[in-house]
């Protein structure tokens, strides 16, 4: 999501591009488990997930005053600076924080550990929990131009 944020404000449209690629190569991999991706040669999902994840963080932030994901990183990133370990349950924990509501991180950690039925409709639940600005039609959600 860093390199989106960079992107995007050199070329936004490519990056706007890349990114719903990424949502929607997520929703078609989150029927199974995230963190096993690699065992069935899906490494694609990791990439895809950790943006489409990374997005709702930043629109999180956005809303209580930030201006994208690097202002959601930030603090993670200064509060392991000395130990240089920064773990998912730490990123869950400060999502949860952020967001507000256990909601959006209850999402994130099904879709990581066993997978949804409904990908779409799980990342539409995200999306909306946390702020992403996007529309949907049928199966696909497709961001607005100020998602990123």
């Amino acid at each position: 999501m860093i390199a989106f944020t960079l992107l995007a404000a050199t070329d936004h449209g490519y990056a706007l591009a890349e990114l719903q690629h990424a949502v929607q190569d997520c929703i078609n991999f989150a029927t199974k488990p995230v963190i096993s991706a690699g065992e069935r040669h899906e490494n694609r999902a990791f990439y895809a997930c950790g943006a489409t994840f990374a997005l709702a963080a930043g629109s999180a932030q956005k809303r209580k005053g930030g201006r994208d994901y690097l202002d959601f990183i930030r603090p993670l990133l200064d509060e392991h600076k000395s130990d240089r370990l920064l773990g998912s349950a730490d990123w869950l924990t400060h999502f949860d924080a952020v967001s507000g509501n256990g909601k959006a991180g209850g999402i994130v950690k099904s879709m990581l550990s066993v997978g949804v039925a409904d990908p779409a409709g799980a990342i539409e639940t995200l999306f909306e929990q946390t702020g992403v600005p996007y529309s949907r039609n049928e199966n696909k959600l497709t961001l607005s131009a100020d998602a990123i």
